[in-house]
């Protein structure tokens, strides 16, 4: 069980939960970048949550976690990441009609096409529960 602080910084963080859930990214205008302590929280957020996917219509597919293992797209395909424009779009959005494809611009390297084939694998399997809502659960 979180002790002290951490446990103040997951409760804190859940509270935001009624924002999309990219509102806990620090791309995400929620987030005030103004110091170190964000990042660090972000961070510790990430490591101690997991996401869920109900319906994809809170979690962001660029900048969530969402993916097997817990991680974001650009932890899973960090050059493939570099080549996207990383819109807020949900998962559900991305998913549909493989629209997160036309958010990567430009000719792909060798690494970045591997990691597209192996995304587009993950993407592919991912299945979406209609009548449920995204989740994060507390994997501490």
């Amino acid at each position: 069980m979180p002790t002290g602080a951490l446990r103040q910084l997951m409760q804190r963080k859940a509270a935001q939960l009624n924002l999309p859930l990219g509102a806990l990214t620090n791309k995400s205008p929620y987030h005030s970048g103004k110091d170190q302590e964000d990042t660090e929280a972000m961070a510790l957020f990430r490591a101690g949550a997991q996401i869920i996917l109900g319906r994809g219509d809170r979690a962001l597919f660029w900048h969530d976690c969402w993916l097997p293992g817990g991680l974001s797209v650009p932890e899973a395909a960090p050059a493939l990441a570099s080549f996207a424009r990383l819109s807020s779009i949900t998962v559900g959005q991305a998913l549909a009609n493989n629209r997160w494809v036309r958010d990567i611009r430009g000719g792909l390297s060798a690494p970045a096409l591997a990691q597209y084939l192996r995304l587009w694998d993950m993407v592919a399997a991912t299945s979406l529960a209609p009548g449920q809502q995204d989740a994060v659960i507390w994997c501490l």
